[in-house]
């Protein structure tokens, strides 16, 4: 049995012993290539990555963000592209840090964490002042939304909107539904002179004002509101 320390100072061989094995990969040129990878940036410009793991995460934020905002002008999609850099490079210093070798399989030294740690300090603040100018921080989100009773207000009034859209709707389909009883009725009662003043002879020509005249109308209205249905749930 070792005395105390016997522990730390086996895991120093170890480390050191790993050290001199990645020192000779290096000597001998047997180090794994990094393989560079492409990516489009937002604002459609190439950007070239270090990896797999690196090209899966930057497309990954890039989809977040491009899907959960709205970007019009070119110069938020250019501070975008920083935005999605200097994550990428956080990403970096993240995944050398955790794993403590850089992506050649080295392992780090003291020096070149310490390296890592300031780096990433120094990309948490660069990335907090590009959000906040994207208004993508939480503070800006929420003063964005207003107080809840503004929330409450804007719900009610949209509620009203709804409201009115699916009275139209029902509005047109009781027109339509006496439209068509008129003549129905009418065509029950006419005799075949009556029939073709009217312009409906017979039970094909009500079939036929069905598809060319109630189908359409009403189908008109019911698409304009589930179009606007569609918007308003999606502003909750």
């Amino acid at each position: 049995m070792g005395g105390p320390g016997s522990g730390r100072r086996k895991a120093a061989e170890t480390i050191a012993a790993q050290m001199g094995q990645d020192m000779a990969q290096v000597s001998t040129g047997t180090t794994p290539a990094i393989e560079l990878r492409a990516v489009k940036q937002p604002t459609g410009s190439e950007l070239k990555v270090q990896g797999r793991d690196e090209e899966k995460f930057y497309n990954a934020q890039k989809s977040k963000y491009l899907k959960e905002n709205k970007f019009d002008a070119i110069t938020d999609l250019a501070d975008l592209d920083a935005l999605l850099m200097h994550e990428l490079l956080d990403f970096r210093y993240s995944t050398q840090l955790a794993s403590g070798k850089n992506y050649e399989g080295l392992f780090l030294n003291y020096a070149a964490e310490e390296q890592l740690r300031q780096n990433k300090l120094a990309e948490a603040k660069v990335i907090g002042e590009i959000k906040r100018n994207l208004a993508l921080n939480r503070a800006s989100r929420d003063a964005s939304q207003g107080s809840t009773a503004d929330y409450i207000a804007d719900l009610l009034r949209r509620a009203k909107e709804f409201g009115i859209n699916r009275d139209n709707q029902i509005v047109t389909a009781i027109v339509l539904a006496n439209e068509l009883k008129s003549i129905v009725e009418t065509f029950d009662r006419s005799n075949d002179v009556e029939k073709r003043v009217v312009g409906i002879e017979t039970v094909d020509d009500i079939v036929q004002w069905v598809r060319e005249q109630f189908i359409p109308r009403f189908d008109a209205v019911d698409l304009a509101f589930r179009e606007n249905q569609k918007l308003w749930k999606g502003t909750l």
